[in-house]
């Protein structure tokens, strides 16, 4: 497995992979999901294996003191391989950035808790209330009828 710098070639992969995750926002729009990759004071790798996407990692910063990991996705069939690991080790170097902040489901806490870190309650704020998730009580997720 190689870790390297997120390109274009990349991106057909990366978006199935999000959508199978059920992350449709970044998926369902591939310009957009190019501009994220791509925009001044981003860091985008990916993990690579026998010349496929196998993962990654997608985070925005100052280049000196903090960052944000916006994204960290390795597909089911390669998870619990380190590669999760790996692409947040890369990117804090690749960064340049002293500390990253993010947000995480429960289910992926544990990869966190390995590095050292301070657990603080966050927010994931939207312009609107159709933009949430499923898991976030969604639209969709609704039964009231509102």
């Amino acid at each position: 497995m190689e870790i390297v710098r997120y390109e274009p070639k990349f991106l057909d992969a990366l978006l199935r992979l999000c959508k199978s995750e059920g992350w449709i926002s970044f998926a369902a729009n591939p310009r957009r999901a190019e501009r994220a990759m791509t925009n001044p004071g981003v860091t985008a790798l990916v993990a690579v294996e026998d010349e496929r996407a196998v993962g990654f990692a997608q985070a925005v910063g100052d280049g000196c003191f903090g960052g944000y990991l916006c994204m960290l996705l390795v597909e089911p069939d390669a998870r619990g391989r380190g590669i999760g690991k790996a692409l947040v080790d890369a990117t804090l170097v690749a960064s340049g950035v002293l500390r990253l902040d993010l947000l995480s489901s429960d289910k992926a806490m544990p990869l966190y808790e390995r590095f050292p870190h301070n657990k603080i309650q966050g927010f994931r704020l939207y312009p609107d209330e159709s933009l949430r998730p499923l898991e976030a009580g969604g639209p969709e997720a609704r039964t009231d009828g509102a």
